[in-house]
């Protein structure tokens, strides 16, 4: 309806990138005055009851998908929705709206993941570096222009508080200690640019190439450092007054072990890239 209608270069051109899977129910009134046909009114609202949402950019799958979707002409708004992502609780709501120039989407996100949920994503020779629940907040913009290619921003924040690091000196961190972890990601449909900081003592930054699902280059800093932008690869800088080899090296040694090694893909014969390559 929405791709055969007006509103297939803004409302459709989000349903091509946020797309909608098992079936749906709601309501549509057309409301058009025979005198003044600019004046159509098309509103209406969607409700998902278990349903799953694939989003294009970031690439993401939400399942177990709960709420309601009310919308009228082309301002789209979502009090609350209710999904999974690989198996975690999320919430957030929707403001989507047309621009002069493009159709700006604006999702807010929060997270609180129980350890046993979130530790499943992490590598099983680092789960046992950090303990604790993950409170996490998040905005994302997405820009689809009128003519061109579209263009995200994500924002993300996360209070540590309640974790416990349990890494090398200076990372480590009883609970109840203060920890703050700002992420900012910027991406189109070919790559994303990946920017975090924990606190001042460390620093993260990527290149993801869309189409090998790689780091094209990463760049991990420890200590007090203006970062450098990387040659190609995965690097990793440290600018620490001192550091016990006792302690570092077995971490190290797990960071490695945890690094996943080149597959085969079955479909195309050639070997899938990690998505980190060996620092």
């Amino acid at each position: 309806l929405m791709n055969k209608s007006s509103l297939s270069s803004s409302v459709g051109e989000v349903l091509n990138i946020a797309v909608i899977g098992k079936p749906i129910s709601g309501g549509f009134s057309l409301h058009l005055p025979l005198n003044d046909i600019d004046d159509a009114i098309a509103k209406g609202h969607i409700k998902f009851a278990n349903n799953e949402l694939n989003l294009a950019a970031p690439e993401m799958l939400f399942s177990n998908l709960y709420g309601e979707l009310f919308f009228e002409n082309d301002v789209v708004t979502v009090p609350e929705l209710r999904a999974n992502w690989r198996g975690m609780p999320i919430t957030f709501h929707v403001d989507a709206k047309n621009q002069a120039d493009h159709y700006l989407t604006k999702l807010n996100f929060d997270g609180l993941w129980a350890k046993e949920l979130w530790r499943l994503e992490i590598p099983e020779p680092l789960q046992k570096y950090i303990d604790g629940k993950a409170n996490w907040q998040a905005e994302l913009e997405l820009v689809i222009p009128h003519q061109g290619e579209f263009r995200y921003q994500l924002d993300l924040s996360a209070n540590l508080s309640q974790n416990t690091f349990n890494l090398p000196y200076p990372y480590n961190k009883p609970k109840q200690q203060a920890a703050n972890l700002v992420v900012d990601i910027t991406g189109n449909e070919s790559s994303s640019n990946i920017q975090a900081n924990l606190d001042e003592n460390l620093s993260f930054y990527g290149d993801l190439d869309h189409k090998i699902t790689s780091f094209s280059r990463a760049h991990l800093l420890l200590g007090h450092e203006k970062m450098m932008l990387p040659l190609e690869g995965f690097h990793i800088t440290t600018m620490l007054d001192e550091a016990d080899v006792n302690d570092w090296q077995p971490f190290i040694s797990d960071i490695l072990a945890a690094l996943p090694k080149d597959s085969m893909n079955a479909d195309s014969g050639t070997k899938d890239k990690p998505l980190f390559g060996e620092p």
